[in-house]
């Protein structure tokens, strides 16, 4: 009974990521290049999810959601652009600085998955806020322009990762 609400829960959640990723396509009209809206759209949904689990309850799902959107962001550079040219990927990632810093979140969150299926550790929240900082400096890197979507996203962001810096030095000063 255990192992079929499992398998339930995931056809659901996969269900849900593919017609969510429809619906994506249908809206920016790009069934020509689906690539690019999928690069796009799973980059967002990591950093999205990533916030979403610092302030909303199930933090830890939400993570785990992060991740797999992080681990599909990165399915598109290395087998959509690149097709698994590793020398490519390595010229690539000289001339783009950027891609380090989606690399140090991946490498976090990636830790932070792994200890996720246990229990959560406090140090751990470190690691939340370290991967929230590495992605939001991917996410500014890539832009050429900072438009106001962008500039509010890093307030958000700045703002949230504030709160919870704050309420733990509270708590460590008591």
């Amino acid at each position: 009974m255990r192992m079929l609400k499992r398998v339930v829960g995931v056809s659901v959640f996969l269900a849900i990521l593919v017609g969510g990723f429809c619906i994506l396509l249908s809206l920016e009209g790009n069934f020509t290049d689906p690539a690019k809206a999928f690069y796009q759209w799973s980059g967002w949904g990591a950093y999205l999810a990533l916030i979403a689990g610092m302030i909303l309850p199930k933090g830890k799902w939400w993570g785990i959601l992060a991740l797999i959107l992080g681990l599909l962001h990165l399915s598109v550079f290395v087998f959509f652009d690149f097709y698994f040219e590793w020398g490519l990927m390595i010229s690539e990632l000289v001339k783009k600085p950027y891609i380090y810093a989606g690399i140090g979140a991946l490498g976090l969150m990636s830790v932070l998955g792994i200890f996720s299926l246990g229990k959560f550790y406090p140090i751990l929240r470190y690691g939340v806020w370290g991967a929230v900082i590495c992605s939001l400096v991917h996410i500014v890197m890539i832009q050429k322009v900072l438009d106001w979507k962008i500039w509010a996203v890093i307030l958000v962001s700045v703002g949230v990762l504030g709160v919870k810096i704050f309420r733990v030095s509270i708590k460590i000063g008591k």
